[in-house]
């Protein structure tokens, strides 16, 4: 069961997005009817590829793959022209506070989980296939960039009031990080909490410095561990084979 709902993520992921943005006008009725046809023509594709278990890296490629692909989609989409917002940092402060918060956090957040972080090393470098988590570090590493720019392009349609803007943000967020919690009740109330600090946080590096530049680094360095560890291990995966 568990790993059905992992396969059909990505497309309950992109039925989120593409409301959202239809709900916003930030595609016209062509682009809809277009991503409605991509949609049939995803949901055939993996009803054909769960059946088949000997294609599971091919299965988990193709998740991480269309993750990324429907996060840039509506941007591609979008009415408005980003590409002024993506600038080289020039502001020390926001820089420093970017790197050093995420990483403090994530620092006080796994000095307890140590013994867990190692099992998790051991795990991943003893069984698990080393190119699965080749890619995933490449996925977090894109997602950083992905998810920053299409989280706060929403701001594009509601100029006039940011805290609608927010909460739009925000719920997006939630429900595309707490898929499992609308669907199983597995995650915690925590987790969206938390999701809430995180969210106004990357919020506040963009209206501060009207850049998507410092949100990126911030969301780089908090995936960082995961991309170390994932990294490393299939590092170490490979050298033992």
């Amino acid at each position: 069961m568990q790993e059905t709902i992992m396969d059909h993520q990505p497309i309950k992921i992109f039925l989120t997005i593409t409301l959202f943005f239809l709900l916003l006008d930030f595609v016209n009725n062509s682009q809809v009817l277009t991503l409605l046809w991509l949609y049939i023509f995803v949901w055939i594709y993996f009803k054909c590829f769960i059946k088949n278990k000997n294609k599971s890296f091919i299965k988990f490629l193709c998740r991480r793959t269309l993750y990324i692909f429907f996060m840039v989609l509506p941007i591609i989409f979008a009415k408005s022209n980003i590409c002024h917002l993506i600038k080289t940092p020039d502001n020390i402060l926001l820089l420093l506070i970017a790197i050093l918060i995420p990483i403090i956090w994530q620092f006080f957040k796994m000095r307890g989980q140590s013994i867990f972080i190692l099992g998790k090393f051991l795990y991943l470098s003893s069984n698990a296939k080393p190119r699965i988590f080749i890619v995933n570090s490449l996925f977090l590493f894109s997602n950083s960039i992905a998810e920053e720019i299409f989280f706060r392009i929403i701001l594009f349609y509601f100029s006039s009031n940011l805290v609608i803007a927010v909460i739009t943000s925000y719920t997006i967020f939630c429900i595309v990080h707490n898929m499992d919690y609308f669907l199983k009740k597995t995650s915690k109330i925590q987790n969206i909490f938390y999701y809430l600090i995180w969210s106004s946080f990357f919020w506040s590096l963009f209206i501060f410095s009207h850049t998507f530049t410092y949100g990126i680094i911030a969301h780089l360095c908090f995936n960082l561990p995961n991309i170390l560890i994932a990294i490393i291990a299939s590092w170490y995966a490979l050298k033992q084979n």
